[in-house]
């Protein structure tokens, strides 16, 4: 793990700051910036008797998403 994140001649977002979680009970949806780790959309989830079911064991990954060209 890890060896994905850093290639040679790229660019780095630091996306932590990122990080909000915001539930909506009515419609059951989440919304997630960026920067949030697994960990804070489970806490938050776990807020409302919602959660994963099943799931990897590391909750410290960021939700972010890569763009290649």
């Amino acid at each position: 793990m890890g060896g994905q994140t850093l290639q040679n001649e790229s660019i780095m977002l630091d996306m932590m700051t990122l990080d909000k979680v915001y539930y909506n009970p009515d419609s059951k949806t989440v919304k997630v910036e960026a920067g949030a780790t697994w960990k804070k959309v489970l806490e938050v989830l776990n807020q409302y008797n919602r959660s994963i079911k099943v799931m990897q064991a590391d909750t410290i990954f960021t939700v972010g998403r890569l763009y290649r060209r």
